[in-house]
């Protein structure tokens, strides 16, 4: 999938072919789902730079370490650890590998009756999934080890791939099955404790423009984005206050400019100062342990 072999480190990867009629004598309409599986798993080094022809299957690709910027014609995305990533074919894409970390990617290309369904419910000619589960890098695995080790049993392949676009179907706009945004981004900030993370951010890791996150964010829920992620960040303040943290530590850890912005803040979306906050949850420590 790439284009500059001396900015790999390392590779390995491998190509299954199911013929019509299979060999295991299975019927075509199971065995045509799958024609073509090419799966790889590549190191590359940091600070690289990949531009790709058109694609010409169906693309699934998956961090598993470090960072790298993916940008197409219309979109532009953040592949982080555990963003999967979903191309339609004849998509133009270009790579660019974070500096200091190499990108550790595992991707898969697939052809066959499955993978042309999957493009046609795309909404879009690329889809980002920040966050994916962990059973996607499994799948991966074994869809690379299968063809590794040159596998001529579809039914391993075809299970796989199957989980594998079930997984997928959950976040690909139009399934019909697909996460609210609110709980996407929810997800994301689950990995973002500190609430460090901001509307630009965000809308990288889900492939939007600010001002589309901004659109749909409102449509979908009722309330601005940033009035959303504000109350968020002051309901984990909330909880660090009544585990007994004091009002410096718990603006410095949230990334408040400093405890007299904090309690400014908290005071006025909580109508109680983070003292009495901090003092309501000693007096329920007290009384539970009683």
């Amino acid at each position: 999938m790439n284009d500059q072999s001396n900015a790999v480190l390392s590779v390995a990867g491998a190509t299954l072919t199911f013929d019509a009629p299979s060999s295991a004598g299975m019927p075509y309409p199971v065995t045509g789902a799958l024609t073509r599986i090419t799966a790889a798993r590549e190191l590359c080094a940091p600070g690289a730079v990949f531009r790709h022809d058109p694609l010409s299957m169906f693309a699934i690709v998956l961090t598993h370490r470090g960072h790298a910027e993916v940008t197409t014609k219309d979109s532009r995305f953040a592949h982080e650890p555990r963003t999967l990533i979903v191309m339609r074919p004849g998509e133009r894409i270009e790579e660019r590998v974070a500096s200091g970390t190499p990108w550790d990617v595992s991707y898969l290309l697939l052809s066959g009756e499955w993978a042309h369904w999957c493009t046609r419910v795309m909404a879009t000619s690329v889809i980002a999934i920040p966050l994916a589960p962990q059973r996607c890098g499994e799948l991966m695995e074994i869809l690379l080890d299968a063809a590794l080790s040159g596998s001529r049993n579809p039914w391993l392949q075809m299970a796989a791939v199957a989980e594998l676009f079930g997984i997928i179907g959950m976040g690909v706009p139009g399934s019909g099955e697909n996460e609210g945004l609110e709980v996407r981004i929810g997800r994301i900030a689950d990995e973002d404790p500190a609430g460090m993370l901001g509307r630009e951010q965000i809308a990288r890791k889900l492939g939007l423009t600010t001002r589309a996150l901004a659109h749909r964010f409102q449509k979908e829920t009722g309330q601005p984005l940033a009035l959303w992620l504000r109350r968020r960040r002051v309901e984990r303040a909330r909880s660090l206050l009544s585990q007994g943290r004091t009002a410096a530590s718990v603006a410095d850890s949230l990334g408040f400019a400093n405890p007299f912005h904090f309690s400014r803040v908290f005071k006025r979306m909580t109508g109680q100062s983070p003292s009495e906050v901090r003092a309501q949850g000693f007096q329920d420590r007290l009384h539970s342990e009683v």
